[in-house]
């Protein structure tokens, strides 16, 4: 399996070496997890996989995660680990080694000291989300899509 990165909520980056599949929901502390792919970072990685909690915005306090919060560009609560991109067979590849090593994690963790109002605007966000689940006619929903295409 891969090498790969555990981003916390704590802004942590620690390097995973030997990712096996089966640890991925408690490495993130999760009881279910998703796959978030094709992320980027420029001249760091490309088409990255981000493996999620599943659960992470239903908690009673959510913990925003502000690395995959901006990474995804959505919110992301609750630690996270990133992989490269699938291979032809299906499985998950190495992130480069610019990605694990102690320079990129010290570069972004000098950007949320530069920006303290950053991790407080992602707790506001969680915070108004909602997550009320909604019932469409199938009528409704077609009308839905139709105007997101246009």
């Amino acid at each position: 399996m891969p090498k790969a990165l555990l981003v916390t909520t704590d802004n942590r980056f620690i390097p995973v070496e030997d990712l096996k599949s089966s640890e991925i929901a408690e490495r993130i502390g999760a009881r279910m997890f998703d796959m978030v792919t094709g992320l980027s970072v420029p001249g760091v990685f490309e088409n990255a996989a981000m493996f999620v909690d599943d659960e992470g915005l239903l908690l009673d306090e959510p913990k925003p995660n502000l690395f995959a919060s901006m990474v995804s560009q959505r919110l992301i609560a609750g630690d996270v680990l990133i992989a490269g991109d699938e291979d032809e067979n299906g499985n998950l590849t190495d992130l480069p080694d610019v990605a694990l090593s102690p320079e990129f994690a010290e570069e972004f963790q000098r950007f949320v000291i530069q920006n303290p109002g950053f991790q407080q605007m992602l707790i506001r966000k969680i915070a108004t989300v909602d997550l009320t689940p909604k019932v469409y006619s199938m009528d409704d929903w077609m009308a839905m899509m139709k105007a997101k295409e246009n």
